[in-house]
């Protein structure tokens, strides 16, 4: 069902590559903790995707909520250090993002659907939620409180196009986000809010979600 795929960790000059997980079944959706001291990801080790966490050397790996029966899928750590939002199946094409402290406890699913929502990523003071979700027949960035309250669309999206895989400048203040097109795609960026949307350049190819330096 899930192809083969491994963590990977290297310096920012290309060199020191090293294979973290070393395993023949798939390992995706890589996430640092806030302190730099831990990688959170998820993995179909077990048949369906859970949440793993390891050290940088890809030491102490293990599941993070051996107990949980969820599907786990693209993790993000707040800030803070003292959350976790993730993506879960609940039914086919139905996706929904839940939140839990960083210890497993508190689990709360934030939103509702329908359709897909995806991909969170926390605001820098750890008080919102930017997000994926197709609940309008195709992709667009929206954002919510942390708790799922005040959840608004950020974006309208052009036929056959979508917006997609959005990440916080370091001040909280702008999103950088994916326009996909059908044979290739673009960067844009937008305030927070979601005015001033502008595009700032081509993404040639399927291209992948743009993140910001911290």
């Amino acid at each position: 069902m899930f192809e083969a795929s491994d963590i990977w960790i290297m310096h920012a000059d290309g060199s020191g590559q090293a294979n973290l997980t070393k395993d023949k079944q798939s390992n995706w959706g890589a996430a640092w903790s806030p302190d730099g001291k831990h990688i959170l990801f998820n993995s179909a080790r077990d048949g369906r995707p859970h949440l793993y966490i390891m050290n940088p050397d890809g030491s102490g790996l293990k599941r993070l909520c051996p107990h949980s029966n969820l599907w786990e899928e693209y993790p993000d750590w707040s800030p803070d250090g003292t959350k976790i939002a993730f993506m879960t199946n609940v039914a086919t094409g139905s996706w929904v993002i839940n939140v839990m402290n960083a210890d497993c406890t508190g689990l709360k699913q934030v939103t509702q659907g329908p359709g897909e929502d995806g991909g969170p990523r926390w605001s820098p003071d750890s008080k919102k939620i930017a997000f994926t979700s197709n609940r309008t027949g195709h992709a667009e960035v929206s954002m919510m409180n942390a708790d799922g309250s005040q959840l608004i669309r950020l974006t309208s999206s052009p036929k056959d196009t979508s917006f997609n895989s959005p990440d916080w400048s370091p001040d909280g203040t702008k999103l950088l986000y994916l326009h996909s097109l059908p044979h290739s795609g673009e960067i844009w960026i937008m305030n927070a809010e979601g005015s001033a949307q502008t595009k700032l350049m081509d993404a040639y190819g399927f291209g992948d979600g743009p993140v910001w330096q911290p």
